[in-house]
Order: structure tokens, then C-alpha cells, then sequence
């Protein structure tokens, strides 16, 4: 395999020196990094790589750039190195370039600017990964044409490397698309249904990872991975991509099933927890959010280069319920929809939490904490007390916010275990304040 090579192009000479050091540090053993501060140099250095044959494996590109965007220069990338795996890093790129830049260039992630080391360095080291495996799948096919005389272990080679596809694809994926084998998907195969949408993503994970190397990070996150995925699949869902430290899963089946498994995942963690009691190892806090909805499950990408996804309105809330759990300070939030669908809501502890403003829609969505994974006592007390909570959310939304105040400061006083009426009391005081001015 010829030499690799990860090209870095942005028109900020301080964030390009950024990226070098910091990819040199991690990478530079297995790539050469090359930088380029506008799109023609980088497409020119891509041709220089190509003329001295080294691969340019992952390319990593800004989004506002003089003279070409960071989408077309993606696009006249994969032109000449269709192969290269595509990072967009910015933090300005509209859903239009990242749609086209998924179209035209096969965009294999996106990262915000400014960006997080751990996350950059997961993402790039998945793409070195994944386009190795890729090099050596293309490779190993070239052997079998040529050597004819060892055709029966090389087809058994290859029929390993399709089993090991299932850990990249999963089963439950290609059942939904209606097909039995990874080898009978076609580009644009899809299939529309109602499903249950969770995404799980470990809390405040950037400062838990800062006194770990890169390897004692990977060992952590599949640690934790590994055993919330078991949960899931016991549950009958099953896990549709992993996202650095967190998870999107997908429930073909009943909403209950979906919440099961939330419980599942939370109980596996606290025993796990109970494997970290050294000082120098925090325990690890989760956050979950459910929707329920219609689904298109698809692949999208090109001849060359396929990739499943989910396409849906519901996937975005989820993962929004999701970012709303660290900043209510609960575990567990659905949404009205996955509500609506539960088959007992009666064997649940759940409460309403609020009503949020989902991007792009005009309608707000209800959102309900399901606490049954909390503290005994603590679950206790929000039964006991649902009620005078509920009415301070009810209050709070007839904008009668002293009417607010005063249930949720009563209320904070009778459970001051719960983190969500300090939320309240805040936004109560600031629209009084903005009404008093």
C-alpha cells in the first residue's frame, strides 16, 4: 500500500497550523499531513500526491473559503480522489452545503468549528480505518482475479470480510430494506415506517476524556459502547451508527420497547459505575432521548461509495430530546409522540417536562421526563408531588411566570433532589425581569 497523506484546507493560517500539529501528533506515524490555505492549492496538492503516488486518504476542508466554498471544493476532490474520505469542518456551512456536499462528495462527517481534539482525532482515526479497510478489500479482490489457482480460499476470505461488513452494516438494516445480504444493496434502496428513534450520549465526556491518551479513549468509549448496545439489542432494537461517544438506535417495534431498553441501558451503567470506584475515575452519566415517528431508511453516496441512513424530521427531535436532558439535568426525555404510542403509560413514573420549539416547525412538541431509572426516594417524591411540578410548567406557559415562581420555589423545597424546578426559577426570574423593564 502506497504512502497516505491527510490534507488539511482552510484560508485561516492559524487554524491550518492547528490541525497540522495536532494531526502530526496523532497521525504522523501512519500519514503524511499536507496543508493547503485556499481550494486551488488543495486541488493542486492533490494532483502532486497523485504524480509522486502517495494516497491522499482523508481530506479535511473549511466551508467559507474565497472563491470556492468548501462544498464544491469537496465535490472537484472527489473528482480526483474519489476515494478519500471528506471531513467538512466549519462552523457556518448551511444544511444546503452539507447536503451537497453528502451528493456530490460522499461527505463522510461533519465537525463544528471550533473543534473538540477528542472528537477530531475519533473522527479522523475511524476514517484512516476505514479507507485501510477499504484499500485491503480492493486489494485482496485484484489477488483473486489474478491468482485463479487459490480462487477457493480467497472466496472464503472474502466470505469472512462480508460477515465482518455486518459490524459496519447492521442486519436488522438490510432486513428493513428487504434484503438478506450487504451484496444485494443498490444505491438509493429504501424503505418508509414508523419506527422509535433513541439517541444515548455520554455526559461531559470531553472532561472525563482529558486525562486519557487516544488509546485509553478508544478503550473507554467501546467499553461503554459494548455494554449499551447488548441492552438495545435485548430490547429488539439495534444500533444504527455510533457517534463518537454516543449512540443513535433504531426501534422497529413497539415505543415501550424503545423505553425498556433506556431502562436497560441505565441499570447496565450503574453497574458498570460500580467497576470504577478508583478517584481518578468519574462515573458515567447518560443522557437519553425518544421520538417516535415516520422513518425513510435508505443509502445514499454513490457508485463507489455507499452509506445507510435515516432520513426524518423524527431523527432530528430525538437527538434534540437528547441535548435536552443536560440541560434539564434528567436521564430519560420522549416526546409526546412516543407517548402517545406507550401501551401502559400507567406502569411508567413520568411527568411533563416542558413544550419546545423544534427547529424548522411552526408547532411546539410536548416533552415528558420518564424517571422510573431514578433514586427510589427520589422517584418517590416526584409521584408524590407531579402534580404542584406540573402545574408551575402549566402556569409558566400561560405566562403567568409569579404564579410559576412561587409552585416551582414551593416545590424545590419539597424535592430539593430535583435539578429541573432550578431550570424554571431561573427563566421565571429572567421573563419578570424583562417584564419589569
Amino acid at each position: 500500500m502506497s504512502k497516505l497523506a491527510i490534507l488539511c484546507v482552510d484560508d485561516e493560517p492559524t487554524v491550518l497550523e492547528s490541525l497540522r500539529i495536532e494531526l502530526r501528533r496523532t497521525f504522523g506515524k501512519l500519514a503524511v499531513i499536507e496543508t493547503a490555505d485556499s481550494a486551488g492549492e488543495g486541488l493542486a496538492l492533490i494532483e502532486e500526491c497523485q504524480r509522486i503516488q502517495v494516497t491522499v486518504a482523508v481530506i479535511i476542508s473549511d466551508y467559507l473559503m474565497p472563491l470556492m466554498k468548501g462544498d464544491e471544493f469537496l465535490g472537484r476532490a472527489h473528482e480526483l480522489a474519489p476515494d478519500a474520505l471528506k471531513i467538512l469542518l466549519t462552523g457556518q456551512a448551511t444544511m444546503e452545503a452539507i447536503t451537497n456536499s453528502v451528493n456530490v462528495a460522499s461527505l463522510y462527517r461533519f465537525l463544528p468549528k471550533p473543534w473538540v481534539g477528542v472528537d477530531l482525532r475519533l473522527t479522523v482515526s475511524e476514517a484512516l480505518n476505514q479507507f485501510q479497510s477499504r484499500q485491503r478489500l480492493l486489494l485482496q479482490e485484484q489477488q483473486l482475479r489474478e491468482l485463479t489457482e487459490k480462487q477457493q480460499a480467497l472466496i472464503e476470505e472474502l466470505s469472512h470480510l462480508n460477515r465482518a461488513y455486518e459490524r459496519f452494516v447492521p442486519v436488522q438494516f438490510l432486513r428493513l430494506l428487504g434484503k438478506k445480504s450487504i451484496v444485494e444493496v443498490e444505491l438509493g434502496d429504501h424503505s418508509m415506517r414508523e419506527m422509535s428513534v433513541m439517541f444515548c450520549d455520554i455526559r461531559d465526556f470531553t472532561t472525563i476524556s482529558e486525562q486519557m491518551t487516544p488509546e485509553d479513549s478508544f478503550r473507554y468509549i467501546n467499553a461503554f459502547l459494548s455494554r449499551m448496545e447488548i441492552a438495545i439489542l435485548e430490547s429488539g432494537g439495534f444500533v444504527d451508527k455510533y457517534l463518537g461517544d454516543g449512540i443513535m438506535a433504531l426501534f422497529d417495534c413497539l415505543a415501550d420497547q424503545a423505553l425498556l431498553s433506556a431502562f436497560a441501558i441505565l441499570h447496565r451503567l450503574n453497574i458498570y459505575n460500580e467497576t470504577r470506584q478508583r478517584p481518578d475515575r468519574l462515573p458515567i452519566r447518560v443522557g437519553i432521548g425518544i421520538n417516535t415517528g415516520t422513518l425513510m431508511l435508505g443509502t445514499i453516496g454513490s457508485k463507489k461509495r455507499m452509506d445507510g441512513t435515516v432520513v426524518s424530521d423524527s431523527v432530528n427531535l430525538a437527538a434534540r430530546l437528547q441535548e435536552l436532558t443536560k440541560y434539564y439535568g434528567v436521564s430519560i426525555l420522549i416526546s409526546e409522540h412516543t407517548f402517545s404510542r406507550l401501551t401502559s403509560r400507567d406502569d411508567y413514573c413520568y411527568r411533563l417536562i416542558d413544550r419546545v420549539q423544534v427547529k424548522g416547525k411552526q408547532q411546539s412538541v410536548t416533552v415528558y421526563e420518564i424517571f422510573d431509572a431514578d433514586p427510589p426516594h427520589l422517584c418517590e417524591d416526584k409521584m408524590k408531588y407531579q402534580v404542584e411540578f406540573e402545574q408551575g410548567v402549566v402556569e409558566f406557559h400561560d405566562r403567568n411566570y409569579q404564579g410559576a415562581l412561587n409552585y416551582f420555589q414551593q416545590y424545590r423545597t419539597l424535592v430539593p433532589g430535583d435539578a429541573v424546578p432550578q431550570v424554571y426559577i431561573d427563566r421565571c426570574r429572567e421573563k419578570l425581569q424583562v417584564e419589569l423593564s
